[in-house]
């Protein structure tokens, strides 16, 4: 009984990580895809 319980205490211990990594990836796209328009 406590083990679906557990499960969804890993995954909410995980969402900061996803969080971080999803800005850190979107922060290099917009970087890149800003530096690509400008050496138009």
């Amino acid at each position: 009984e406590t083990e679906p319980h557990e499960g969804k205490r890993k995954q909410e211990s995980l969402w900061p990580i996803f969080k971080i990594h999803h800005q850190k990836s979107r922060y290099i796209y917009d970087l890149f895809y800003r530096r690509k328009a400008i050496s138009r």
